[in-house]
């Protein structure tokens, strides 16, 4: 009502807080314009006062993003290498998009500029030696450049545009791509291939999907992230819930998260239970980050988790650098972990009020001292988030808020991964507690009955109204072994 009377003739606007109301009078002059995602919870005389522009997503593009990008590289990237890139990215982008949009199934439901400039991200940090003009490039000839700068891009658009969708979905997204680089395309993706074809001096090659390899940057070449695993025993003396079996999830994951934080930018990680979102990034936040430069914070949402109490703790860990500006300790970044970030409850009008602050101080850089109602600029802060599918209890996040990140899905592990770390984990009790030879070499057997047990119980005890309860995951399969871990040795008679 309050916002009726100031768009009507009246002009008359009024603004109430728990110490006092105030009434403003805007000139004849002014006016005012709102920018909202929808019209969900506008009243009917809000919408009759105001004229409408609707702006559909395609009307703008992702191109001109990617034209101020290109603009803003720094000036030892060369004119040529630009235009490489702008080639690439004309070339791939409009057939990946629409993949990504219609062929795979997203994990987030997310816009095309959004997935464009998680693209962007992720090759601006891939071009280190190219901005800095390092030695090591002056060694590559020309050619060899070009050959380097488009395998990162080509990596980037695997982790950017493919990776918001599932196992199934990578599998659609690989065989695709592959027929794109090779000029093989299918029908339905050959409307959308509106430049020339670039020849891909370095294709990915045959045997595994894309999503599993790497460039190694020392041979100009891609090698299975398999490749690149150390096979170390694990510290007999580390406590079960502490241990993490290195894999190629691992390895993936934790270079992901490291490119993304370690050049300023925003991340999320989507996988169901059980994947290890929060143990990967929490150890890699707490010991694989340079101390000399970042410090971390971790927070954890659930459903009662409000914005006042997100405010009261980032607000806690911070320092006064000066008058109305807080921050980590100087010359320190501090990396925000927001773990289950979909879990608060949503509101009445459809927000969620402790990711809408977050929001705001990602968008402005800024937040209110509810005390001293002073505006608080914050430096220094970037933002990793782990989440669960919606559903359950998890609700859907404003796009507004997911705009800021780059998105990567985490798969469930498939029975060789599962094999390979249970097996580590029952080797580990054995060596701990030196159980006999002819105990030893049951542990194979004893890991595949066990995975065995699992996927049956996953297929055949479904939740039911009455057994709401029988939702099983990997945590319960850990329980087990964990369970088993406490038999501490053999007993003599």
């Amino acid at each position: 009502m309050l916002c009726n009377v100031a768009l009507s003739s009246g002009k008359v606007f009024v603004t109430t807080t728990t110490a006092a109301s105030a009434v403003a009078s805007l000139q004849g002059l002014m006016n005012m314009i709102f920018e909202v995602q929808d019209l969900a919870v506008a009243s009917p005389a809000t919408v009759s006062r105001c004229g409408m522009v609707y702006v559909q997503p395609d009307l703008l593009g992702w191109r001109p993003m990617l034209i101020s990008w290109l603009a803003a590289l720094p000036g030892a990237i060369s004119q040529a290498q630009k235009e490489q890139l702008l080639a690439l990215f004309d070339w791939l982008i409009p057939p990946c998009l629409r993949i990504a949009a219609k062929l795979v199934k997203a994990v987030l439901p997310m816009v095309d500029i959004n997935l464009v400039c998680s693209c962007m991200r992720l090759v601006e940090s891939h071009l280190d030696e190219f901005r800095d003009a390092s030695a090591s490039l002056a060694e590559l000839s020309e050619q060899q450049q070009s050959c380097l700068l488009q395998c990162h891009f080509l990596f980037s658009l695997v982790w950017s545009l493919g990776a918001n969708t599932d196992a199934v979905g990578r599998r659609i997204f690989d065989g695709l791509l592959r027929k794109l680089l090779t000029g093989t395309a299918p029908q339905e993706l050959a409307a959308y291939i509106k430049a020339p074809a670039v020849s891909v001096s370095l294709p990915f090659p045959e045997g595994k999907l894309v999503y599993d390899y790497a460039l190694d940057r020392s041979r100009l070449n891609w090698v299975p992230w398999l490749d690149r695993l150390k096979s170390n025993s694990l510290d007999v003396d580390a406590e079960y819930s502490s241990i993490i079996v290195p894999t190629m999830d691992t390895m993936r994951y934790t270079y992901l998260l490291d490119m993304l934080v370690q050049h300023h930018h925003h991340c999320l990680f989507v996988g169901p239970t059980g994947t290890g979102k929060t143990v990967y990034v929490k150890r890699h936040l707490q010991s694989g980050l340079p101390s000399s430069s970042f410090v971390s914070l971790m927070l954890t949402f659930s459903a009662q988790t409000s914005a006042n109490m997100t405010q009261d703790i980032v607000d806690g860990k911070l320092d006064k650098r000066r008058r109305g500006v807080y921050g980590p300790p100087s010359g320190k970044s501090m990396v925000v972990f927001v773990d289950d970030i979909n879990m608060p409850q949503v509101e009445e009008y459809g927000a969620q009020p402790p990711v809408e602050l977050l929001r705001q101080a990602i968008d402005h850089s800024a937040w209110y001292d509810r005390k001293e109602l002073t505006l608080r600029k914050l430096e220094g802060l970037q933002y990793v988030a782990a989440m669960g599918p919606a559903g359950g209890g998890r609700n859907n996040v404003t796009h507004r808020y997911l705009r800021h990140f780059s998105i990567i899905s985490m798969t469930a592990f498939d029975r060789d991964n599962l094999q390979l770390i249970f097996s580590a984990l029952v080797d580990w009790w054995l060596r701990k507690f030196s159980y006999a030879q002819n105990i030893a070499k049951l542990a194979k057997g004893l890991v595949g009955a066990t995975l065995d047990v699992y996927e049956s119980i996953q297929k055949q005890l479904l939740p039911t109204p009455n057994k709401s309860h029988y939702t099983f995951n990997l945590r319960d399969v850990s329980k087990v072994f964990q369970g088993m871990t406490k038999a501490g040795g053999c007993l003599e008679d």
